[in-house]
């Protein structure tokens, strides 16, 4: 649950970036100095540029903190600091969150065992994305490879958002910055006769991290500049959104930008993603 006492002083201190007093926070809360500045340490803790002084606090730069109070006007969005996988936990959120809940993301800071092709293991630090929006609406199975390329379009012009150029894509779902490995998706789904039951679409992009691979890059050192990860969150999930609403032929037109690359599915490099995982029940 997230503490409203800290929600209100970071959105205080992220509104404006003067200074804000101890005794502003304290006389708006009813609370004690003492525990104003316990709230403020907590931030400082969970990753908040925050500056201390004679004048009070304030944020003393952008910041890419990934926390649950990023998104506390979002009961869809699902987050964790760690977990073993997002599509793990997504998959377990199933069987917990009210079936009038149709659609959802589960997003962690980092997971500890990412999944990469060929269910190998998938470095996944803090610094990149790691979600899987999960869609509990019913249908035809053969819509179903249009859902990825829903996905890789959601991934393509979320970025391109973000004036990151030079992307190209392969079928299974491999995005590329200019020639390097960058990101990916997975998905996994249950079908039950002719339809689908529910679809679950991972993404792992590597974003202000380094990735462990040689092979591969991030959206950070391909265009040298660092981006704001809650900001991205945002942005995947309208783009989702909208691409859930997109016919094959405004999909086809809308990929036709972005290079078309060579699907290197059966090579043993690491991506951020795994071929789908098919549930018949």
């Amino acid at each position: 649950m997230v503490n409203e006492t800290k929600f209100h002083i970071l959105h205080q201190l992220k509104d404006s970036k003067d200074w804000h007093s101890g005794a502003q926070f304290s006389q708006e809360l009813g609370i004690s100095r003492v525990a104003v500045w316990k709230q403020i340490k907590s931030l400082i803790q969970q990753g908040y540029p925050i500056e201390s002084g004679s004048k009070g606090y304030r944020i003393t730069q952008n910041n890419d903190a990934l926390t649950s109070l990023e998104f506390k006007q979002d009961k869809r969005i699902i987050y964790f600091e760690e977990l073993t996988s997002t599509m793990d936990e997504a998959l377990n959120q199933m069987r917990h969150q009210p079936s009038t809940m149709k659609n959802f993301l589960v997003l962690a800071d980092h997971q500890s065992r990412g999944v990469g092709r060929d269910h190998e293991q998938w470095d996944s630090p803090s610094g990149g994305i790691y979600l899987t929006f999960v869609n509990r609406e019913i249908f035809g199975v053969g819509e179903l490879p249009l859902m990825k390329k829903r996905g890789i379009l959601t991934l393509l012009n979320t970025l391109n958002q973000l004036a990151i150029h030079d992307l190209s894509f392969s079928d299974s779902g491999d995005i590329y910055f200019a020639e390097k490995k960058g990101a990916g998706i997975l998905e996994e789904y249950q079908v039950r006769g002719k339809t689908v039951q529910w679809y679950a679409l991972g993404i792992g992009l590597h974003l202000n991290d380094i990735p462990a691979s040689k092979t591969m890059t991030s959206a950070s050192l391909h265009t040298g500049k660092e981006f704001k990860r809650s900001e991205l969150v945002w942005k995947l999930q309208e783009q989702w959104k909208k691409c859930l609403a997109l016919e094959a032929i405004e999909i086809e037109k809308q990929l036709r930008p972005y290079t078309k690359c060579r699907d290197q599915s059966q090579e043993k490099s690491k991506t951020p993603g795994v071929d789908h995982d098919k549930r018949d029940h």
